[in-house]
This record gives structure tokens, sequence and C-alpha cells, in this order.
């Protein structure tokens, strides 16, 4: 039989993945979750989706050097998944994202949840996550919309009894339906300098369309305006050759 010893070898992989599975040999915890997600992003052309992304990943390594209780991360394409091991951190992380990617020209909506997952390593041998707890945190980012910071209930719960938390934002419980028409509890969260404080209410496809090509020209602007900057501050301190 071709294949005969591929075979057997992976039927033996098998068999010792499910002996750690029957014995429950496995990283597995309660964890909070930050979906992000870039808006309008497969609508983006190749070079400005090049940057967003890229810009965005700059900005989250940065975060991350200032924040060490996260468990793991993973891409999703057009966001990131982050892991942590409170939902304080999860919360403070999500709230200085926004803040910095608004003065980016990168437009974001983010999801914090919380629950049990169980952790794996990804085909690439990199952590990764799996369970429920994760595919409900993507489906309360789904729904939102630019800027939306997004929080199920039982992240509320968690976090509100933080003071400062509880003083310095606004927390306005609402319901959504998410892509498998479930109704879901969450609360959208804001002040002044962050989040949206209009309700959750994701755009159709045409209006996001239209909003894309908006969004591509405001872009180019802020790349042009930034570029323009760095020119100035180079000649500024560029000392001129002696004579």
């Amino acid at each position: 039989m071709k294949y005969l010893a591929e075979i057997e070898e992976e039927k033996e992989k098998e068999s010792q993945l499910i002996d750690v599975y029957k014995e429950g040999r496995y990283k597995k915890a309660s964890y909070s979750y930050l979906f992000i997600d870039i808006v309008s992003y497969s609508f983006l052309p190749n070079e400005k989706a090049w940057y967003v992304i890229t810009r965005l990943t700059s900005t989250l390594s940065y975060i991350k050097r200032k924040h060490k209780d996260i468990v793991t991360e993973f891409p999703t394409g057009d966001g990131v998944v982050l892991c942590f091991n409170n939902e304080h951190t999860a919360f403070n992380f999500a709230v200085l994202l926004l803040i910095i990617v608004k003065r980016s020209c990168i437009r974001i909506r983010v999801g914090l949840h919380n629950g049990p997952g169980c952790i794996y390593s990804d085909i690439n041998g990199k952590e990764n996550i799996a369970g429920n707890a994760i595919n409900n945190t993507q489906r309360i980012m789904d729904t939102g919309d630019e800027n939306h910071l997004l929080v199920s209930k039982s992240f509320h719960d968690s976090i509100i009894n933080f003071e400062e938390i509880r003083k310095e934002y606004t927390f306005t419980p609402t319901e959504i339906i998410d892509k498998k028409n479930k109704r879901i509890e969450v609360y959208y969260v804001y002040n002044d300098d962050v989040g949206n404080p209009s309700k959750p209410e994701k755009p159709s496809p045409q209006v996001e369309e239209e909003r894309a090509k908006k969004y591509e020209e405001e872009l180019e602007k802020h790349i042009n305006k930034v570029f323009k900057e760095n020119i100035e501050a180079r000649r500024m301190f560029t000392i001129p050759p002696s004579r």
C-alpha cells in the first residue's frame, strides 16, 4: 500500500494525542480575549492594506512591551487576537490601542470577552487558542463599527468594580444579533478620548464600500502629510557640509 509508513506514523501521533486529551495534559484556563479588526480592510487596494496592517502590527508591538500579561496572540488576516490572564490588563491594552491608532488614521473595532480556552500549537508551531469563548469574542466584535469598544456582559461584570474604570468610562448596555441570529447582551464603552458613543450597527456592504473609498483618500492624505513632515524634519537636522 502506498504511503503505509506515513499512515502508521500519523496513527501513532493520533494515539499519543488521545492520551494527552484523555488525561487532560494540555494548557487550559479562563482567559480574557481581545479581538481586533481593521474596518474596511477588504476594500483597500493592496498597497494601502499593507500600510494599515503594518502600522497596526507596529503599534501592537509597542504596546505589548508595556504589558507583560499576554498569554498568546495570533493574526487573523485583517486583525489580530490577543489572550490575557486578566480582564484589567486586556481592557487597558484595548483603550491605549484605540487612542494611538485613531491618531494614525487606522480604523479598527475591538471586542472583549472572557471565558475558558485551550492552548495548542498551530501548523507553524506557534501557540494558538481554541474554544467557544474566542468565537464569541469575534461575534461581539463583528457587530461593531469604527472605533467601537464592545465588551460582553461577563467581561463588563468583571471590570466594573474597578473604581478608576467605572468613573472614567461610560458602559451602555445593548443587545446585538450576531451572524447566527443569536441575541447577545453587550456594552459599548466610551469617553471623550476613546470608543464610539453610537449604538453598534454594522453598515451594509454597499455603505462600507462607499466609506472605504473616502477612507482611502483620507489615508493617502495622512501618509503624504507625515511624509512631508519627515522631509522637513530631516532638512532641519541636516548639517550643511563645511566649505
